[in-house]
């Protein structure tokens, strides 16, 4: 229960300086989580009252679409967490173009990028919602079931009476699945590509380990990661697979959070005398990672 730790953490030490509403929006996101943990031990209750001879689907015809519903949930919010961050580091860099022309042009890249995320995201929603309401339907089969909602489509309905083989009902089926998942890894790379931009190459070279994977961790590295792995053993071994996607909600409410504590550890403000990464501004932006390499750089300064 990491994420309950850190969000106990976050609450009592910064309770004054959070928000109403992202206070709320943070209790939310726990309960969500709750009742995904809740439906996970409903459904493995089950199965040891049961027997593994006869479990059946019918023992899954509610707490399966509620585990996949909250995990769709928590999914959603976090990239949206996300895709905030990496406008805010967006404007941050615009802010301080003086040439017109070039802050025009990286605008219109902003918005360009931005929005195919947020589409992507969008689409997300839709479809975790109308897969929400097919998954309510006793006559989908456990496999065609967990098929249609990674894919987003109706593609496996006339595939052979071979459980394992819906997964190979149609390869749209595999390319719409493809899609449907580089929303968690291309988000996590345009962020860490934003990060890379902004940051001093002097903070860079003196990065700790720790700070790296913090950073990671923040931009959503983990939820990509766990990505790739699903989708490789979605085709190798759905048993597995559907285990660990079980537990995907506890990680991006995981992320959410270390990205709100990683935004508090630090007040100080970037140099003037600092040289960024491609970009020339004079626009202060809050380094809020690398503290200790900061303080390190004004001590030896003054």
């Amino acid at each position: 229960m990491l994420e309950i730790t850190l969000a106990i953490y976050y609450f009592t030490r910064y309770k004054a300086e959070i928000a109403l509403l992202l206070r709320y929006l943070l209790f939310a996101l726990l309960l969500v989580d709750t009742v995904c943990l809740m439906s996970v031990l409903a459904s493995a209750w089950q199965l040891l009252i049961q027997s593994f001879q006869t479990y059946t689907i019918k023992e899954t015809e509610w707490t399966a679409p509620l585990t996949t519903y909250m995990v769709a949930v928590s999914a959603v919010a976090e990239e949206l967490f996300l895709i905030n961050r990496c406008r805010r580091l967006w404007v941050s860099v615009l802010v301080g173009y003086a040439n017109r022309r070039a802050n025009l042009l990286n605008r219109m890249q902003s918005v360009f990028v931005l929005g195919v995320l947020l589409a992507m995201v969008v689409t997300h929603v839709w479809l975790s919602f109308s897969e929400f309401w097919r998954l309510g339907n006793h006559d989908v089969s456990y496999w065609q079931a967990i098929m249609e909602f990674y894919s987003g489509g109706y593609v496996v309905a006339f595939a052979t009476d071979d459980p394992n083989a819906r997964r190979y009902g149609s390869k749209g089926a595999a390319i719409v699945a493809s899609i449907a998942a580089t929303v968690d890894i291309v988000i996590p790379i345009a962020l860490i590509w934003q990060i890379h931009l902004v940051t001093p190459p002097h903070i860079s070279k003196e990065r700790s380990w720790r700070d790296t994977i913090v950073n990671v961790i923040s931009s959503g590295g983990c939820g990509g990661i766990m990505t790739v792995i699903l989708v490789v053993l979605f085709w190798v071994r759905p048993d597995i697979y559907y285990v660990l996607f079980n537990t995907m909600g506890h990680i991006y409410i995981i992320t959410i959070f270390v990205n709100l504590l990683v935004s508090k550890r630090s007040p100080h403000e970037v140099p003037d005398d600092f040289q960024l990464r491609k970009f020339s501004f004079t626009a202060n932006i809050n380094l809020h990672t690398f503290s200790e390499q900061l303080d390190k750089y004004n001590a030896r300064k003054y």
